[in-house]
């Protein structure tokens, strides 16, 4: 952990090094600790993103959060580990609770490349069971498919791959539904 960020800042991991990443804050609370005593060491924005995302945990039974970023599943992991963090940073949650996002999240899936992840984000909503007991305790799983930016870069069919994503989300929560 210490060595995978010494050589490199978070945004210059690969895909698996963040994914590897991700799963050090999932199983093991020190690591936690450790960004936390090292919060000095955080850009601004950070910081600044890290105060947005508590303010929004404080109001959450107003707010929801809307995933802007769908292209890859990592997004997903990045906002939940984000908001637990915001949250044990602010002295708002125990370092316990640290893995359990505070709102819904909302995956908006703005360019065809994001709807073909939906489904495996849509999926991994309702697999994880601190995501799966914020949705069941909203009341609600919502997501945003198909604004401006797909049609720009989808081109004239843009809404076959729509429907296509719309039926795969169908289909993953009919599944989950049974189970």
């Amino acid at each position: 952990f210490q060595i995978l960020l010494e050589q490199k800042n978070y945004q210059q991991l690969n895909q698996e090094e963040k994914s590897q990443f991700h799963q050090y804050l999932r199983t093991d609370s020190c690591y936690f600790k450790s960004i936390k005593n090292h919060r000095h060491r955080l850009s601004y924005h950070c910081m600044r993103e890290l105060e947005i995302l508590d303010f929004v945990t404080h109001y959450q039974d107003q707010f929801s959060y809307i995933l802007s970023d769908t292209e890859n599943i990592l997004s997903l992991d990045e906002v939940v580990l984000l908001f637990g963090l915001a949250s044990y940073i602010h002295g708002h949650l125990s370092i316990d609770d640290i893995r359990k996002p505070p709102v819904l999240l909302i995956p908006l899936c703005e360019t065809p490349k994001d709807l073909e992840h939906l489904p495996d984000i849509l999926n991994q909503m309702l697999t994880d069971p601190h995501l799966k007991e914020i949705i069941i305790q909203k009341g609600e799983l919502v997501y945003v498919a198909g604004p401006s930016d797909l049609g720009k870069e989808g081109g004239l069919f843009a809404h076959v791959s729509l429907i296509n994503a719309e039926n795969k989300a169908q289909d993953i929560l009919k599944n989950h539904q049974t189970k």
